[in-house]
C-alpha cells in the first residue's frame, strides 16, 4: 500500500510536468544560458511522508538542462521525472545548438611584409554546459582569444597563403590553426568546441597592395627577360655547336676526298712509270732482236767463204741457241740472260771466222 501511494504521487508529479510542457527558450547575442523556473521537491507532506520527493524537468530541444542542487552541486540532466531530496532546485538552460560569432577586423603584417585586414566567422558548439557556466563571460573570452589567434595567423602566413583552397575537402588550414591554439586553452576548450572557421573579410592596404602589385609585375618582367636571355643563349649555343659539327664533318669529308685524290694520282703515276719502263724494255728487246737478225743475214752472206764443216757446227750452235732463246718466256724484262750471253759469244765466233 505504501509503495502504491508513493508511485501514485510520483505519477501525479510527472503528469503535472508533462501537462505544463517545455518552456520556450531563446538565446540572444553572446548569451549562452537562460535561467529557468525554480523546481521544488517534497513541497507537501504527502511527498515527504511516502518518500515521493521529486520534480519534473521540462527540457526544450535546443538546450541542456543544468540543475543546481540546494547544496550547490550542478548536474546536467535530461528531461523527465527526477527523484531528489526535498528542497529548492534552480535550473539553467544552456544553448546546445551550433552558434556563430564574428571577430572584429584585425590588421597585421603578413609574413611576406604585406599589410592585411581579416575578419572571420567562427562556428562553435557548447559541449560541457556545467564548465561553460563556470566561466565568466565565456563567449567574450572566446572572441578575445580568436582575435589574438587571427593576428598570429596573419603574421605566420604569406598574403597569398591566407585563404583555404576552393576545392578543399576536409579540415582547412584556417580551422586547423585556430583549433590547435584553442585546444591548448583550458577550461574554455573543455566547454566549447570549434567546428568551423571561415574568412568573412580579406582586405589589404590599398597603397601597399598597389606597390606590391607593381613590384610583382616588375619582378615577373625581370624573370621573363632573364628566361628569354637564357633561352637565347641556349639557342646560340646550339647554333654554334651545329656549325662546329658541320665544319668538323666538312673537314673530315675534304680530308677523305683529298686522300682519295692523292692515292689516285699516286696510282696513275706508278702505272705510267711502270708503262714507260715496260715500253723501254720492249724497245730494247726489239732493237736487240733486229741487231741479231742483221748479224744472221751478214753471217749467211759470208757463209760460202768459210770452211763448211766448221761453219755448220757454229751455225747449228747458233740456231740451237736461238731456239732456246725463243723458248724462254721472261717473267720480267731484264737486259741480259744466260742465252743472250751464249748467243753473243757464238755470234762473235762466227764473225771471227768471216774475217
Amino acid at each position: 500500500m505504501f509503495g502504491f501511494l508513493r508511485q501514485y504521487i510520483l505519477n501525479r508529479i510527472e503528469e503535472n510536468g508533462r501537462s505544463t510542457g517545455a518552456p520556450a527558450v531563446e538565446f540572444g547575442g553572446k548569451k549562452i544560458s537562460v535561467a529557468g523556473e525554480n523546481l521544488y521537491a517534497g513541497e507537501d507532506w504527502q511527498q515527504r511522508l511516502f518518500g515521493a520527493s521529486a520534480f519534473y524537468l521540462s527540457l526544450p530541444p535546443n538546450a541542456y538542462g543544468v540543475v543546481i542542487f540546494p547544496d550547490g552541486r550542478s548536474e546536467n540532466m535530461e528531461g523527465g521525472l527526477k527523484t531528489a531530496p526535498p528542497g529548492l532546485y534552480r535550473v539553467e538552460f544552456v544553448d546546445r545548438h551550433d552558434r556563430l560569432v564574428s571577430t572584429a577586423p584585425v590588421s597585421e603584417m603578413a609574413r611576406d611584409g604585406e599589410k592585411l585586414t581579416l575578419k572571420v566567422i567562427v562556428r562553435y558548439r557548447i559541449i560541457e554546459p556545467i564548465i561553460a557556466l563556470q566561466i565568466e563571460n565565456p563567449i567574450e573570452t572566446l572572441v578575445e582569444h580568436l582575435q589574438t589567434d587571427l593576428a598570429q595567423y596573419i603574421r605566420t602566413h604569406d598574403h597569398n597563403d591566407i585563404a583555404d583552397s576552393p576545392d578543399l575537402n576536409g579540415i582547412g588550414k584556417i580551422l586547423s590553426f585556430f583549433s590547435q591554439r584553442h585546444y591548448g586553452r583550458s577550461p574554455i576548450s573543455q566547454a566549447i568546441d570549434l567546428i568551423g572557421v571561415e574568412l568573412k573579410e580579406f582586405m589589404g592596404d590599398k597603397d601597399w597592395v598597389e606597390m606590391r602589385r607593381n613590384d610583382n609585375i616588375q619582378r615577373r618582367q625581370t624573370e621573363i627577360e632573364r628566361e628569354s636571355l637564357q633561352r637565347q643563349k641556349e639557342i646560340d649555343q646550339l647554333k654554334a655547336d651545329a656549325e662546329k659539327l658541320r665544319a668538323e664533318h666538312k673537314a673530315k669529308v675534304d680530308a677523305i676526298v683529298a686522300k682519295a685524290g692523292a692515292e689516285k694520282e699516286e696510282l696513275k703515276s706508278r702505272i705510267l712509270h711502270e708503262s714507260q719502263i715496260r715500253d723501254a724494255q720492249i724497245e730494247s728487246l726489239r732493237k736487240k732482236d733486229q741487231r741479231q737478225q742483221e748479224i744472221l743475214i751478214e753471217m749467211m752472206k759470208a757463209f760460202s767463204q768459210v770452211n763448211p764443216a766448221e761453219m755448220k757446227s757454229t751455225i747449228d750452235r747458233v740456231i740451237a741457241s736461238r731456239e732456246a732463246q725463243n723458248r724462254v718466256i721472261p717473267s720480267s724484262f731484264t737486259a741480259h740472260t744466260k742465252e743472250d750471253e751464249e748467243f753473243k759469244n757464238l755470234t762473235d765466233t762466227m764473225l771471227d771466222l768471216l774475217k
